[in-house]
């Protein structure tokens, strides 16, 4: 599953990053991907850490999909509330 999760192909890579069997540590690399969708599917991402959420919502390119994600923490969803 790794070796999809870098394919050229967008649609490879985000096939990959639905797959539960891809490495924690994908989501983490492909916040940073080329592909705007990508990274903001990347950032619902279950298996992120929390450290890396608590930065997503601050990152215009990963700021909707953390908003969105399950897994934010709640002080964070607070934050963003009350900008």
């Amino acid at each position: 599953m790794e070796r999809f999760s870098r394919n050229a192909d967008a649609s490879a890579r985000r096939r990959a990053l639905r797959d539960l069997r891809l490495s924690a540590a994908s989501p983490i690399r492909m916040l940073d991907d080329p592909h705007h969708g990508i990274r903001d599917e990347a950032a619902t991402d279950p298996r992120l850490p929390t450290r890396v959420l608590a930065t997503l919502p601050h990152d215009t390119a990963t700021a909707t999909g953390a908003a969105t994600s399950p897994a934010i923490p709640e002080t964070v969803m607070h934050h963003l509330l009350n900008r």
